[in-house]
């Protein structure tokens, strides 16, 4: 993935430039004050893509229950997400709460699985919801301890939600950042069509 996630971490300004990120397999780079300081791996970027909604269309693996194969796996296809970033003070400290809301497909499916039985189609929704929220959890914890850089744009969020105390953690806020902000993330997916695939249960019944 290449990346320009510029001035990310100068909070020096709130005005932020809308971030272009083109997927490739080498991660995204990150930039704080016009310098690469470092690289997320495709996990990772995939996750501050979720963070950030700049999600279209991303496909996730999801090991089939009962696999026998390599390639017995069922592919679930992310076709729009909706997030919303909510800046609140918990016991005195900053705090960011990340709730995202996804539409997705099957796409693909290697292993005999009944895609007609809600009980099979809520157990990828939850799957799928947990691989989205571990590739979030895993960028803000590179971004957080690793580069220490606010990529995210979560200053952001505190000042529309109270410029006045913004103001006052603005000038430390790299050290806050990085030391004093926690954030919750919370991931749900609904899979609304199968896509153009049989149903693999049924294929299987018909030998």
């Amino acid at each position: 993935m290449k990346g320009n996630v510029k001035n990310a971490g100068d909070m020096s300004s709130i005005s932020r430039t809308n971030l272009s990120t083109l997927l490739n397999f080498k991660g995204l780079g990150v930039f704080q004050n016009d310098k690469l300081i470092g690289w997320f791996n495709e996990d990772e970027s995939k996750g501050y893509n979720y963070i950030t909604g700049n999600v279209k269309s991303t496909l996730i693996v999801i090991p089939c229950e009962k696999k026998e194969k390599q390639h017995d796996i069922i592919g679930v296809e992310m076709l729009r997400t909706n997030v919303k970033v909510t800046a609140t003070m918990k016991n005195h400290k900053p705090h960011i709460h990340v709730d995202l809301k996804g539409e997705a497909n099957v796409a693909d499916v290697e292993c005999q699985v009944n895609l007609q039985d809600p009980a099979v189609i809520n157990m990828l929704e939850r799957k799928t919801a947990a691989d989205v929220k571990e590739k979030m959890n895993d960028a803000v914890e590179k971004a957080q301890k690793t580069y220490k850089s606010d990529i995210f744009g979560f200053g952001e969020a505190f000042y529309r939600q109270d410029v006045k105390r913004w103001y006052k953690m603005k000038r430390d806020w790299n050290r806050i950042y990085a030391e004093d902000l926690t954030v919750d993330l919370d991931a749900k997916v609904q899979i609304r069509r199968l896509g153009t695939l049989n149903n693999s249960y049924m294929k299987q019944m018909k030998h």
